[in-house]
């Protein structure tokens, strides 16, 4: 009964912290999703060179697309000129990284942590992107399947073609764009792997012992290693994966060991690599899968050896605070987002979410 209640009060706990930057990081997904038109992305991801791909690695980074739901917009965006490093830049950053994960790990993970996961998102983008310079080529055999199955495969619809520009329509109706997709797409992509992620975060506080680094389980390669095949066949967006990291540090893991789980779970799972093997061929995938591994490893080994050298330390915050006035706020929030939850649950949301998963698995 008291494991119970530990699970228990230990999922709620984590949700009242998580539950207001939800909300705040699809609002604001919801934001740049209608301002940030696809022509100025395709425009900025055109170019042939390395810069090209900076730009796309960087244009990935606050935008809160899941690895599945990024496929069909990198296969658009590829179509419409954009070279296939700087798409391959552009599938790493996005699903790694994103406004909402990136407020939901400074809250959980302080902000240390939430400045380095999009910088070492940013690196493995990059050390992608250099591979793909200088190992493909645009008119490779088998890179672009056709369109039509991109849209039919990944369920793309009417909102992967090139967003209407807002400038003859009044604030109405930018805030319908903005609302259906914060909290009708965004929500559907995210809810079911948000419960999984936050179910998972109370099973590690219960059933983990409260040191895993006596089971050699802290630093070192071994957890990353650990850490890297546990979160590879997982789908888990970036959001979804935080509560679980932050829960696996509180036991022992190395903030390095979580930064792995981090990057490699949300960009990589059985249903995006087959998409992308359809869409852009093997030898795309074999980079962009080994790119990832390498890119996660080497941010979690440096993460730790900075963390050594300046002797900051990463404290999860798991626990609720003694502010009423910040309790209340966190209440009504961890309200409405249950609200949400039943909503898009009732409206298909858990069906998609189970799918993903069978996919996956």
């Amino acid at each position: 009964m008291e494991l119970i209640k530990l699970f228990l009060y230990g999922i709620w706990d984590i949700f009242l912290l998580l539950a207001p930057l939800m909300l705040i990081g699809l609002l604001i997904a919801g934001i740049l999703h209608v301002l940030i038109p696809r022509r100025l992305i395709q425009r900025l991801m055109g170019g042939k060179g390395f810069i090209s791909v900076i730009t796309s690695a960087a244009l990935g980074i606050p935008l809160p697309i899941c690895s599945c739901g990024v496929v069909p917009i990198a296969v658009e965006l590829n179509r419409k000129g954009a070279s296939k490093p700087s798409t391959m830049s552009f599938l790493i950053t996005t699903p790694e990284s994103g406004s909402d994960s990136i407020l939901i790990t400074w809250g959980l993970l302080g902000p240390f942590m939430a400045i380095a996961r999009p910088i070492a998102s940013l690196f493995s983008a990059l050390l992608a992107g250099i591979f793909a310079i200088c190992l493909l080529r645009d008119n490779d055999e088998n890179d672009r399947g056709k369109q039509e199955d991109a849209g039919k495969d990944t369920g793309c619809n009417d909102n992967c073609q090139i967003d209407n520009e807002l400038n003859d329509v009044g604030i109405s109706y930018f805030i319908k764009r903005i609302w259906s997709y914060a909290f009708k797409e965004m929500a559907d992509e995210i809810v079911f792997s948000l419960l999984v992620g936050l179910l998972l975060a109370g099973l590690i506080i219960v059933a983990f012992p409260d040191n895993l680094a006596i089971y050699g389980l802290g630093k070192g390669i071994i957890p990353m290693l650990v850490m890297l095949a546990a979160s590879v066949p997982l789908y888990m967006c970036a959001s979804a994966s935080t509560p679980i990291a932050a829960a696996l540090i509180v036991k022992g893991i190395s903030p390095g060991a979580a930064m792995v789980f981090l990057l490699a779970g949300p960009a990589t799972n059985a249903a995006t690599v087959i998409m992308l093997t359809r869409q852009f061929g093997g030898k795309f995938v074999r980079i962009y899968l080994v790119c990832i591994v390498t890119g996660a490893l080497i941010s979690g080994y440096v993460f730790d050896y900075i963390l050594a050298l300046s002797g900051v330390d990463i404290v999860p915050t798991i626990s609720l605070g003694s502010h009423s006035v910040i309790g209340v706020f966190q209440w009504v929030s961890a309200l409405l987002l249950i609200a949400l939850m039943v909503w898009r649950f009732w409206n298909g949301a858990a069906r998609t979410g189970l799918k993903d998963f069978r996919i996956s698995g």
